[in-house]
């Protein structure tokens, strides 16, 4: 199957999973959101993006799903925040969350292959979180435009699962006990597409027949080197125990396994 096919498959599917994972979550989000004090960022993520500096400066997320997150950047001194999505569903919830927030932000719903040239230059800082990659198959692709729509000197923040996580089980894998979590089961350097229709209920971690969608697994190798392809060149790179999806949250107490990363870029 094609790439395109592929972007369509999985906005149908999340198109699909936005209203279970509403139904499923456990906190009101709609009235967090209208608190300026909270941040739906965790310490590393508030810490960094302190040191680089918010105020002034136009910041857009890839991925975004509902917004809460870039919502949460505006709120810490960003002038404009911008959420790209592919989800219809996810981006409807963004805007009417930006609206309860009363923060300055937009929200468009595209593949984010496919965003607009009027964004070439444009952001200070580009930011990926939790759960992007793994939807991506083109990484040389998706860099490209980040390198586009990035100002000459703008940052580059990625806090992401770490690849190798992707070796163990998700926490909702019933197929395993707990001793046995720590096990590798994946290939680390499988690059085919993974096709499932299981759902997407990290929330819950329910399991629900869904549309087939697509998942993609890339090294930690891929990553850089892609970033590095396109113009952007390394500032920092850490390496954490901490969980930033809930996916495999059943391996932080193990503490032996990277289950996340964070790296700033900046472009050339």
């Amino acid at each position: 199957m094609d790439t395109n096919k592929m972007c369509e498959a999985n906005r149908i599917a999340w198109n699909e999973a936005v209203p279970i994972l509403n139904k499923n979550s456990n906190i009101n989000i709609k009235e967090l959101i209208k608190n300026n004090d909270y941040y739906f960022l965790d310490k590393a993520e508030i810490k960094k993006f302190k040191d680089l500096s918010l105020a002034n400066k136009n910041i857009a997320q890839l991925c975004c799903n509902n917004g809460r997150e870039v919502i949460s950047l505006v709120k810490l001194g960003a002038s404009l925040g911008v959420g790209f999505d592919i989800s219809d569903e996810a981006i409807a919830e963004a805007k009417e969350l930006a609206q309860l927030a009363k923060m300055n932000c937009i929200f468009e719903r595209t593949n984010v292959y496919d965003i607009s040239e009027k964004y070439n230059n444009f952001f200070d800082i580009v930011y990926f979180s939790a759960g992007c990659f793994n939807w991506i198959e083109d990484l040389n692709k998706l860099f490209k435009v980040v390198s586009r729509i990035l100002k000459s000197h703008g940052k580059l923040v990625i806090y992401e699962m770490h690849p190798v996580a992707n070796m163990f089980m998700s926490y909702d894998d019933a197929r395993f006990s707990d001793d046995e979590s720590n096990r590798v089961y994946n290939n680390y350097f499988n690059n085919k597409p993974h096709e499932h229709n299981k759902g997407i209920d990290y929330i819950s971690n329910s399991v629900y027949k869904s549309s087939t969608m697509y998942e993609f697994q890339h090294t930690l190798s891929d990553i850089i080197n892609n970033v590095i392809r396109n113009g952007i060149v390394l500032i920092s790179f850490d390496e954490f125990k901490n969980d930033v999806s809930a996916v495999f949250r059943q391996l932080e107490k193990k503490e032996n396994v990277p289950l996340s990363f964070m790296l700033i870029g900046e472009k050339q």
